[in-house]
């Protein structure tokens, strides 16, 4: 559950007229900075569509120390 605030207040798209909303978040797997975008696209009728892409940014010394820690 989402604690008030901007981000909840963000998500919260009732009397809206939203086209696209996306969620992007990073985090460390195996080593590796991924990022993963989320997106909804709605459409005219009330339909949409939700899609997920991952996306490795980078792998390093650096992420594979701090893998377990977080």
């Amino acid at each position: 559950m989402i604690k008030d605030g901007p981000f909840k207040t963000a998500l919260e798209c009732e009397g809206r007229t939203l086209i696209k909303e996306e969620y992007v978040s990073y985090e460390i797997k195996d080593g590796v900075l991924i990022k993963t975008t989320t997106t909804r696209t709605h459409f005219n009728d009330g339909d949409y569509n939700d899609s997920t892409r991952s996306e490795p940014l980078c792998k390093g010394e650096k992420f594979e120390s701090q893998d377990n820690q977080l």
